[in-house]
């Protein structure tokens, strides 16, 4: 055992040591081959514990993803050579395997027409267009794992697999709207678009060797058949061949919740009642308690994509790694009484968002922080006055 521990530190040292020369300068081709030794023999869990490890030991997320090139190059001849564990037709892993078969050959589409393209071949652009449009609803895979996969993973305290691969996600999206606009302009396609192509490639096969295989290890059928019930918010880019499980444990515990009114500061109210009224407001609500843990959301036409698996996630996790500094700033300047309220607004898709965030203290004590996103494009449009009904 003593042995094991000892060689599992000396991969870790090494892989630190890979990670900084590359954080030098070094190039991936360099580090290959020592990396190829380092992780010769290594398991599924061990290469997804040894990336959390090096997070948890100060390294951060973005160094970590520079290895990814140097993990697509031997993820395959180490991690494939394990038996795969089967699962049924409609269960979530099924459909997340069967959405990346979708994803490869949409890749493998798109690749010649982006190179005819770039070779002055107009004639394919069209094709382009369309092949990626519909390679770019690969968000849907991505939401899911964000919003579904991740936070039950994070309820085993492993998280390594979430924050690198949020970040590299981050990085595919960013790319693939620069090529959509290339293409949009009937230019040249974007430069990078054979990087992120190989991105979204490796992303499967990291997918398919580390963290499907750290879910199997974990997930009860219970939790299966939430994270099942729970993708049908999201949407999916394949949708699942058949129903999968049983009825989702989270309606049968709001069935034994809703009894007996609750005595607010103002009036009574059932449990029913504040359901309904907090998901009839014309915005979306999420609370976080005094510890970070998200305790609620508001269910409706969501601006931002929400799931249950995230209740109970820690809020810094809910963020990509690049804006988590942002809401840890937020959460210890209301927690030390520095601040009450935060504020932004950004375009997208066609709305203008407005996002806050308002501490919420009891005699002075923080007890957590509210977030309100509404969409204000049409506010901002209102001039003038009304003061009647104009129904008819």
């Amino acid at each position: 055992m003593s042995e094991h521990i000892n060689d599992r530190e000396t991969k870790k040292q090494g892989l630190k040591k890979l990670i900084m020369m590359l954080h030098d300068g070094a190039s991936v081709e360099t580090v290959k081959e020592e990396f190829q030794e380092l992780i010769r023999g290594v398991s599924h869990e061990e290469v997804a514990a040894m990336e959390q490890e090096l997070i948890e030991s100060g390294f951060p997320v973005e160094e970590i993803t520079k290895l990814c090139d140097a993990h697509a190059a031997v993820f395959k001849e180490v991690l494939e050579a394990e038996e795969k564990r089967k699962t049924d037709s409609g269960h979530p892993i099924d459909t997340m395997k069967i959405e990346n078969v979708a994803i490869l050959a949409s890749v493998e589409k798109l690749s010649p027409m982006l190179d005819r393209l770039t070779a002055g071949d107009s004639g394919v652009l069209e094709d382009a267009k369309a092949e990626l449009n519909y390679l770019m609803t690969i968000e849907k895979h991505y939401l899911r794992k964000e919003n579904i996969l991740f936070p039950y993973l994070e309820k085993y305290g492993f998280y390594g697999p979430s924050k690198v691969m949020w970040a590299i996600h981050d990085k595919i999206r960013k790319k693939l709207k620069k090529l959509k606009a290339s293409l949009e302009e009937g230019t040249v396609p974007y430069k990078k678009y054979p990087k992120v192509l190989k991105d979204i490639s490796s992303m499967v096969e990291k997918e398919e060797n580390i963290l499907f295989p750290n879910l199997l290890d974990r997930l009860t059928e219970e939790e299966w058949v939430d994270v099942r019930n729970q993708g049908k918010e999201i949407g999916y880019m394949v949708e699942p061949e058949k129903d999968w499980g049983t009825a989702s444990t989270r309606e049968e515990i709001q069935e034994t919740s809703e009894t007996g009114n609750i005595n607010l500061t103002v009036g009574q109210l059932s449990p029913e009642q504040i359901d309904l009224m907090l998901q009839h407001l014309p915005f979306d609500i999420t609370f976080v308690d005094e510890n970070g843990k998200v305790g609620y959301y508001s269910e409706g036409d969501r601006i931002f994509p929400r799931t249950p698996a995230i209740i109970g996630r820690d809020v810094a996790n809910c963020h990509p790694p690049k804006s988590v500094h942002i809401v840890e700033k937020i959460i210890e300047a209301f927690r030390n009484g520095e601040r009450d309220v935060a504020e932004f607004w950004i375009p997208m898709n066609n709305m203008l968002v407005h996002i806050r965030y308002f501490a919420v203290r009891k005699d002075g004590e923080f007890k957590g922080v509210v977030e309100v996103s509404q969409d204000i494009a049409p506010l901002k449009k209102i001039e003038g006055m009304k003061r009647l009904l104009d129904w008819e």
